[in-house]
């Protein structure tokens, strides 16, 4: 029996998953799917694989899509999971446009690299200084998918250092045959001419998706200024009756006294 059938209580205590995967396998289970263990993940932004291994615990035979547009983390990246004719490495960063190359700033702290520049207030961080500017393929999800025959995806995960939206909408129509997407945002601008969350949020809303939970929230620890964290989308195509809170009818009810 697939992992993923497990209660969640369980899946949570014997592997000691991110609560954002606890969440999308409730989501998933919450259909009553039998084989929901052979889904298709997009990982756009994939590094080294550290949310990818963490996704892979309990989809073990999921196929998997990894986008990275850094040459020498897809060496890294095809060595590690070498074997796996289940992970596919893919060179080229994601975005509106299809077939173009873009310059990409690859920083000292390869997990900030990104399409933008910092922002003015960030620029003087280590971890942003650009070490080189190089020249990446750019992609669209659609057209890859297309190309792929991929007809659906389960799940899609973004860490694209402020280019989520435009990522997003490189989907185009596809984004209707997305069913989760699990992306990191910013409410405040790291990177320049960077969307913060409520314009992602208000763009997904108009595409069909609602929020379903934020995650990994990061405040600043003297002034208290929430910065960054990550949140997950869920299509109300998919999973329509989902959003409604338990005991929520019963609850207003004993509140108002009836």
């Amino acid at each position: 029996m697939a992992k993923i059938l497990k209660t969640e209580e369980a899946v949570i205590q014997n592997l000691k998953i991110d609560e954002w995967i606890s969440d999308f396998c409730k989501i998933k289970n919450s259909k009553g799917e039998r084989n929901i263990e052979n889904i298709i993940v997009f990982d756009c932004g994939t590094n080294r694989g550290q949310i990818l291994d963490k996704i892979i615990q309990c989809f073990s035979k999921a196929k998997y899509y990894c986008f990275e547009p850094i040459l020498e983390l897809v060496f890294f990246l095809k060595d590690k999971y070498k074997g796996n004719n289940n992970i596919i490495v893919e060179n080229f960063a994601v975005g509106a446009s299809d077939s173009e190359e873009v310059k990409f700033n690859v920083n000292k702290y390869d997990e900030t690299s990104s399409i933008l520049k910092p922002s003015e207030f960030m620029k003087e961080r280590k971890i942003m200084h650009a070490e080189k500017e190089i020249e990446v393929m750019m992609r669209r999800i659609d057209k890859y998918c297309e190309e792929r025959n991929i007809a659906k995806i389960d799940l899609i995960k973004m860490d694209l250092q402020g280019y989520e939206l435009e990522a997003l909408k490189g989907c185009g129509d596809f984004l209707s045959k997305i069913e989760v997407i699990y992306a990191e945002v910013n409410f405040i601008k790291i990177y320049e001419n960077q969307p913060v969350f409520s314009e992602i949020d208000v763009f997904l809303s108009s595409k069909g998706f609602r929020l379903y939970n934020i995650y990994n929230m990061g405040r600043n620890s003297k002034s208290g200024q929430l910065g960054a964290g990550d949140a997950m989308w869920v299509n109300d195509k998919f999973y329509p009756y989902i959003f409604i809170p338990e005991k929520w009818e019963e609850d207003m009810l004993n509140n108002l006294g009836l």
